[in-house]
């Protein structure tokens, strides 16, 4: 079984025919999903507080008050911290006898820590509230270490006028291998996972899933040492590199980058490289392989399904299920968006207006007031003309207005969102709520926070565990420690 999966199939002729036809309907694929990139790229400039052409004012003034921002953080730290209790226990296990498989669950729980499971969480929940679908990626990671270690040795009788027999000593032993294994979780990123055909209801009914990945030259070379890519057609990439990537797609991770600080612009050129997981007919039945496209005859591997479970590795489920489609809405897309640009719009007339408003306005007669040209401002000033003849004024002060537009926008985009005070950080600060209307938040924020969580539970952790489950059958062939809990943890023999 392990042979059959890791044999190359790009060369056979009955399956180069179905890789053909399979290329083709992947870009096609990939083009019916330009109108949903489009609307997650402006909803993540509206997340990373990006300025652009959306907004309709241009004044002086260059403020983004982070609305949607502070809305989206409120709304993964709620989810995390109850998917993440503080208590650290993460898994539940449920058996046919009735009795908790401890070891199991040890297990399991020491994957969660290993993997960084929450760290994912909390990108995964987000990204899914601006893109609007939640899509996790999972793999088995395995690390090798070369280590150090000191060791004692029995003396060896050398001299015959000298007695160590019995005697032992210190000494160091180096280029002991180590290896760790542990499940590795991918957030992917929505604009670069295509699922065919779009109108299924889950990951398991779709006919064919598309990862866009962008891989340098080290990364290449690093499959072609581990076997996972063919060696000719991947050296045939590797000269290619000079190639630039195509401009117009949408580079997730260098956005991600960018509102990081780090720019990834001549650091290095990638691969597009396009791994598809979809059914190939082999020996007259069809089985889930893998491909990874770097152009229409340019193919660095297609390979049946190298996990024993068969399944794709791809999980996802959408962030508000909509009818006829896998694919959920987003957060921000429509008219949250809006009121954010109407909300910054609000807020940089009303700094414009506020710079006015804070200076005073000098009403002079110049032909009573021969001095105007020595009226400046300063400390102590004596301006020589008759007090009859010179008024102040100030400018309205537009900028309150402003902030009651910009208070209207922030409540409209917290109830749109499912947001109440209770779920943000110093959500009361202006004013101090009753002991009733406190209750009352935190059970509204309980009750909408419970049919999401529910969903994620469901829909990508429960699965996950099974995949940590099912990749440790398969990989591990060591023994190895975890931590347990209590006297039953003791108790506990892997």
């Amino acid at each position: 079984m392990a042979d059959d999966r890791a044999r190359d199939l790009s060369g056979l002729e009955r399956v180069k025919d179905q890789l053909s036809d399979l290329y083709d309907t992947v870009m096609k694929g990939w083009e019916d999903k330009k109108s949903q990139t489009d609307d997650i790229r402006r909803s993540w400039d509206v997340y990373n507080c990006v300025l652009n052409g959306e907004q309709a004012y241009d004044g002086e003034s260059q403020v983004y008050i982070p609305l949607v921002h502070d809305a989206v953080e409120a709304l993964t730290t709620r989810y995390v911290n109850t998917l993440f209790p503080p208590t650290g226990r993460a898994v539940d296990v449920v058996s046919e006898s009735g009795e908790i498989p401890h070891a199991s669950v040890a297990l399991l729980e020491h994957y969660v820590r290993k993997a960084n499971v929450r760290q994912a969480m909390e990108a995964m929940i987000r990204g899914g509230e601006v893109s609007g679908q939640f899509n996790l990626y999972l793999s088995w990671n395995e690390n090798v270490r070369h280590v150090t270690s000191r060791v004692t040795k029995a003396a060896v009788q050398t001299d015959a006028g000298t007695d160590l027999e019995g005697t032992e000593y210190e000494d160091m032993e180096t280029d002991t291998v180590v290896k760790e294994g542990r499940p590795d979780v991918m957030v992917l990123a929505s604009e670069d996972l295509s699922l065919l055909p779009p109108t299924i209801d889950c990951v398991a009914d779709a006919e064919i899933i598309v990862i866009r990945k962008r891989l340098t030259k080290a990364a290449v070379k690093h499959k072609i040492k581990t076997g996972e890519y063919e060696k000719k057609a991947a050296e045939q990439l590797l000269a290619q590199f000079t190639v630039e990537p195509d401009p117009q797609a949408p580079n997730s991770e260098k956005q991600a980058n960018s509102a990081a600080g780090v720019k990834s612009d001549g650091a290095s050129k990638v691969a597009m490289i396009f791994e598809v997981w979809s059914k190939i007919k082999l020996d007259g039945e069809h089985k889930w392989c893998v491909t990874d496209f770097a152009g229409a005859d340019l193919i660095l591997r297609c390979r049946r399904n190298p996990y024993w479970n068969d399944r794709v590795p791809v999980l996802s489920i959408p962030r508000a299920k909509v009818a006829g489609t896998i694919w959920g809405q987003s957060a921000i897309a429509g008219g949250v968006e809006k009121l954010q640009y109407a909300a910054n719009d609000a807020w940089n007339m009303g700094m414009d207006s506020a710079q006015y408003a804070l200076l005073p306005i000098v009403m002079t007669d110049p032909e009573k007031n021969p001095r105007v040209g020595s009226m400046v401002l300063a400390m102590a000033a004596i301006w020589e003309t008759s007090p009859n003849d010179t008024k102040f004024a100030s400018f309205p002060q537009l900028w309150k207005d402003a902030l009651q537009l910009v208070a209207v926008n922030r409540d409209q985009i917290m109830q749109s969102m499912s947001i109440n005070p209770a779920m943000m950080p110093h959500g009361n600060a202006g004013k101090k709520p009753t002991q009733a209307q406190a209750a009352q938040e935190q059970q509204v924020a309980l009750e909408s926070t419970a049919m999401p969580v529910m969903d994620i539970e469901q829909g990508i952790l429960a699965p996950m565990l099974e995949w940590f489950y099912e990749l440790d059958l398969q990989f591990r062939d060591d023994d190895m420690m975890v931590e347990t809990y209590g006297e039953l943890g003791v108790r506990a023999k892997f």
